[in-house]
């Protein structure tokens, strides 16, 4: 359904900007510009889109709906089309897929140290890769993080989406928990070790400190512990 979709999407350059440029979610004229286009093959690094270009295919991008919303200044894929896009696009060319996502990456982590929209897109397309660290995600996160990739998570695969879950406060198995590095388990427990303990029980959260014995030594799960 979704492939023939994109097929009925009368604007040729939009329909060719759609597959793969939709690998991100978060769209600007900046980014078709930088992002979109080149994966797309409308412009690349030395042949790129005519100036103000970008500026014209947004417009032209923005007039389908079913596809996108305008939020502010920025487009967004919609989510309930997304999902399928993104299964779409992997399983016809997974390495064009994972080029794409890596161009978006690279782009916005060079904004990611003066905004925190560029920082949240820079960690949704890490754990969208296909070489996810975990540990080098968790030490880009940071609370603000939480709403703008809740609906991130049906996007993701394994361990991401058992990750951005734990992250968000939303249930996890246990034996998913203590496969976690220590590092990104003190980190839950610290953000959010009391609701763990309400949410899995007494047992079960014992049983998690008892698959990483040296977590204990954060302060926040010793706590935790003794009550």
């Amino acid at each position: 359904l979704t492939r023939r979709m994109i097929e009925h999407i009368s604007d040729k350059d939009v329909r060719k900007l759609a597959e793969p440029g939709l690998v991100v979610r978060t769209i600007t004229p900046e980014i078709i510009r930088d992002v979109m286009a080149p994966v797309s093959g409308l412009g690349d690094d030395e042949h790129p889109l005519a100036e103000g270009a970008e500026y014209e295919l947004f417009r032209r991008l923005q007039k389908e709906r079913w596809l996108v919303t305008r939020q502010g200044p920025v487009l967004r894929h919609r989510p309930e089309v997304r999902r399928a896009m993104l299964a779409l696009m992997r399983d016809k060319d997974r390495q064009r897929f994972d080029d794409a996502n890596e161009r978006a990456l690279a782009r916005f982590r060079t904004h990611a140290g003066q905004d925190e929209t560029a920082r949240a897109e820079t960690v949704y397309h890490m754990l969208l890769g296909a070489r996810v660290s975990l540990e080098e995600v968790n030490a880009l996160w940071t609370p603000s993080m939480a709403r703008p990739l809740a609906s991130a998570v049906d996007d993701l695969s394994e361990p991401a989406q058992s990750y951005l879950k734990a992250k968000l406060g939303r249930s996890v198995p246990v034996a998913t928990l203590a496969g976690f590095s220590l590092s990104i388990l003190t980190s839950l427990l610290s953000a959010s070790g009391p609701r763990l303990l309400q949410r899995l029980g007494a047992e079960a959260f014992l049983q998690l400190l008892d698959a990483q014995p040296t977590v204990e030594e954060a302060s926040a799960s010793r706590g935790l512990r003794l009550e």
